[in-house]
């Protein structure tokens, strides 16, 4: 399942992301395609890209799950924001990162 934090997109606002991407098979070339078509990308070290676009996260998370493979797994910090949106990382994954990511300083 695909989840995602609640955000507020701003039109035609550049946005900062990290994107994390770990999968086998043509998902990693589609991810870079998919990354190179909506901004301006540098992949920080394999499957870590710094991202710079004016697509906002629930969508970046849209085109992202519709290339990847079954197996695919990825998240999304929105850096300027905060947000975060991801997929296949499990269920546990998914309560602990709400829990982790929800908590106030």
């Amino acid at each position: 399942a695909v989840r995602a934090t609640p955000e507020a997109p701003v039109a035609g606002a550049l946005c900062n992301h990290l994107v994390a991407f770990r999968g086998d098979g043509e998902g990693r070339q589609r991810v870079i395609e998919i990354l190179n078509e909506n901004g301006t990308f540098f992949e920080v070290f394999p499957g870590v890209f710094l991202l710079q676009t004016l697509t906002q996260t629930p969508r970046l998370r849209e085109l992202l799950a519709a290339v990847c493979e079954e197996d695919d797994r990825f998240l999304i910090v929105n850096a300027d924001s905060g947000r975060l949106a991801w997929q296949g990382l499990g269920a546990d994954a998914d309560v602990s990162i709400r829990t982790v990511w929800s908590k106030q300083a």
